[in-house]
């Protein structure tokens, strides 16, 4: 059995609260996601490809009851522009 890690890199912070940086859809349960188009086909874990809803120019994602511990699998240019844009703001 291996014991729980906290890895804390060299450049990191906490994001104070701005409406831009909530996951969950508007007027929505909080399981609901409204992710840009960039995540149309993402490879999420926990999430199947059921639980993605394609309308464009958002992509509407249920999340499973597991918290908030999601792995992003091999994301592509369109996501990752979008984290370092997130990332990089001075919302942080």
């Amino acid at each position: 059995m291996t014991a729980n890690r906290i890895y804390i890199g060299k450049n990191f912070g906490t994001f104070r609260y701005d409406e831009s940086l909530r996951l969950s859809k508007n007027n929505f349960k909080r399981s609901i996601w409204e992710l840009p188009e960039a995540f149309r086909g993402a490879d999420i874990s926990y999430v199947k490809l059921a639980d993605i809803q394609k309308d464009a120019p958002r992509v509407d994602l249920k999340t499973p009851d597991k918290g908030q511990e999601f792995v992003l699998r091999n994301p592509n240019e369109g996501i990752m522009d979008w984290v370092n844009s997130i990332v990089n703001r001075e919302t942080i």
